[in-house]
């Protein structure tokens, strides 16, 4: 959602080595490794502060690497509360 704190969130695929990376709209990201098909990293509130969406990549060094394709991340307006005196 718009405006909420920092995220953690996980990136489950395959082909993971330690120095893999996410990256969130081409810039990197501080990325745990957890597994060959897990990375954890935090989506920053500034990221998600306006609607949107992020793309999402993970990238390997170019020795046995690349990029992957980009991920959509959603990030969903943030809901309003209005509160009418009767």
């Amino acid at each position: 959602v718009s405006g909420s704190g920092d995220v953690a969130v996980i990136v489950d695929g395959s082909g993971f080595v330690r120095r893999s990376q996410v990256r969130w709209n081409g810039a990197p990201r501080s990325t745990q490794f957890v597994s060959a098909t897990r990375l954890t990293f935090v989506a920053p509130a500034a990221d998600l502060a306006a609607p949107g969406a992020g793309l999402v990549t993970v990238s390997t060094s170019p020795v046995g690497g690349g990029t992957s394709k980009p991920l959509a991340f959603t990030i969903s307006p943030g809901i309003v509360l209005t509160r009418a005196l009767i």
